[in-house]
């Protein structure tokens, strides 16, 4: 999710995402939808597809919300060395 996310992209997911941190975020910040079904999918990228302004909108924000995380792998790694 976060690839989708670090590239300004509205993620799709599956229902299972409550074992990613990042995956739950971006749902909050309403740039994920969680989909339990096939039409929810479509639905979702339909949704989108159609609004350019909306999805101008979501890329931005996603964008922001990796950006303010930049950094965390090599801060964790560091914690761990220590």
């Amino acid at each position: 999710t976060a690839e989708g996310a670090a590239l300004g992209l509205p993620v799709i997911t599956g229902p299972r995402i409550d074992a990613s941190p990042i995956a739950v975020e971006l749902e909050k910040e309403g740039v994920l939808l969680r989909c339990r079904t096939g039409a929810q999918i479509i639905a979702a990228a339909e949704k989108w597809m159609r609004n350019s302004s909306e999805l101008k909108r979501i890329s931005k924000k996603t964008k922001s919300i990796l950006l303010r995380k930049k950094g965390a792998s090599a801060q964790f790694y560091d914690a761990f060395l220590r």
